[in-house]
């Protein structure tokens, strides 16, 4: 019998070192959201997002630069080295829940009417896929690609989480050759993120909230403000460094 459980306890050991995938999650717990890392990811310095962000808007004057409320990346690489995860927190208003079942079809391309000219600094090539709603856990996907200057393809993965004012979008990244083994790890953190009580989203607005326009949820407006937080946060890491790299004079 000892000799089984001592198997049986290597065994145990031996898929540990093997499949990463099986370490425990540990949950980070923010004022507006919880979310399940894997064993090895941590959050990012808020330093760190500032610097960028104030890279970015150097990079791109004429930009509207968005912010990124955190963000998190493999422990053992250097600060915002892809792959990484960097997250919204929007309150442009409520999706309603009817939309949700039967997202509008719109061409994404279309919605971001050019805005893009003005991040030719930082990314080409911007393209955007199809949005779906996954109803089993309440996220709307949208997957993306862009060229960034000296690194290459970038593919990224966003779950939008609708709230009751906007919605918690996670932003994942990283690099042509390793997006599809990050892909499910990505979905997996994405899927465990749940808003706080206060931004839960409900099927019905709030009792004090007013009644919603006529024209409805703004869709265009809502992905071409995520479009842009998406583009320029894969294109963030590569700034980052190049900049960080440059002497003064």
């Amino acid at each position: 019998m000892i000799h089984h459980v001592k198997a049986a306890a290597l065994c145990l050991l031996a898929l540990a070192v093997v499949a990463p995938e099986c370490y425990a999650d540990v949950v980070v717990q923010k004022p507006e959201f919880s979310v399940a890392l894997p064993d090895g990811w941590v959050e990012m310095p808020q330093d760190a997002l500032a610097a960028a962000r104030d890279k970015i808007a150097r990079a791109a004057p004429n930009a509207v630069i968005p912010r990124y409320d955190y963000g998190f990346q493999l422990a053992a690489n250097k600060t915002m080295e892809y792959p990484y995860i960097l997250v919204q927190l929007t309150d442009k208003g409520r999706i309603p829940p009817e939309q949700l079942q039967k997202l509008p079809k719109l061409d994404l391309g279309a919605a971001l009417d050019g805005k893009t000219d003005v991040l030719k600094a930082l990314v080409s090539g911007v393209s955007l896929g199809h949005m779906q709603y996954d109803e089993k856990v309440g996220v709307i996907w949208l997957s993306s690609q862009s060229e960034v200057p000296g690194v290459g393809t970038i593919h990224g993965l966003s779950g939008l989480i609708p709230t009751q004012n906007g919605a918690l979008q996670l932003h994942c990244y990283a690099l042509d050759a390793s997006f599809d083994t990050y892909l499910p790890l990505f979905r997996q953190i994405v899927a465990s993120a749940t808003p706080s009580a206060a931004l839960a989203y409900q099927p019905s607005p709030p009792a004090a909230a007013p009644a919603p326009a006529s024209a409805g949820f703004d869709w265009r407006m809502a992905l071409r403000r995520t479009a842009l937080g998406v583009f320029i946060g894969g294109a963030a890491a590569w700034l980052l460094r190049i900049r960080s790299r440059k002497k003064p004079a």
